[in-house]
């Protein structure tokens, strides 16, 4: 039986831990979804690297968090993380999210994003965890959901693509507490 994706990237993910000397000695990792070219991935690299490693951080993910479709009546999830891409400490990983992938299956729709949202919400305002990325990912290819959203397009360079991504970037910038 099969229970999808976040259960088997979270498998996959505790199998690099145990066997990977260098994920080991580094003490955390970064990681990145193998389905879209991230054209900016080096500046989250960078970011990431400097906050697990250097700053003793232990988890850098992006999430949202907002009730703007709700109050819309849209019934579309304001409240899930990105598991694009993330990096994590082995500490903050092994206690908080490694053993949790029994409580995923995508058929059900207990999803790896909204396992990570639950385990980043009550942690938001701790120095250690940051979970809104500065600048949005600028994700390349044809997006593989099928989720209706008002900014969905199924190709991510296209002109709706672009849009999203500016508007990410303004949102950030200028209301940076409003978690789009």
């Amino acid at each position: 039986m099969t229970k999808g994706k976040g259960y088997n990237e979270l498998l996959l993910i505790n199998k690099a831990v145990e066997k990977s000397v260098f994920i080991r000695e580094a003490g955390g990792f970064f990681k990145v979804t193998g389905r879209y070219p991230i054209y900016n991935i080096k500046y989250f690299i960078d970011y990431a690297s400097k906050f697990i490693l250097e700053y003793k951080g232990h988890l850098y993910i992006d999430i949202k968090d907002h009730n703007l479709y709700d109050r819309l009546g849209l019934g579309w999830c304001g409240h899930s993380a990105d598991v694009r891409m993330f990096a994590a400490s082995l500490s903050f990983y092994n206690e908080f999210i490694g053993n949790r992938y029994t409580e995923l299956n995508d058929y059900k729709g207990l999803l790896l994003e909204g396992l990570m949202y639950d385990v980043v919400k009550p942690m938001i305002h701790r120095s250690d965890v940051i979970c809104r990325f500065k600048k949005e990912p600028h994700f390349g290819g044809l997006e593989g959901s099928n989720v209706a959203a008002l900014s969905f397009s199924k190709n991510q360079d296209s002109l709706k693509g672009k849009l999203k991504r500016f508007l990410g970037n303004v949102i950030r910038l200028f209301f940076p507490r409003f978690w789009f």
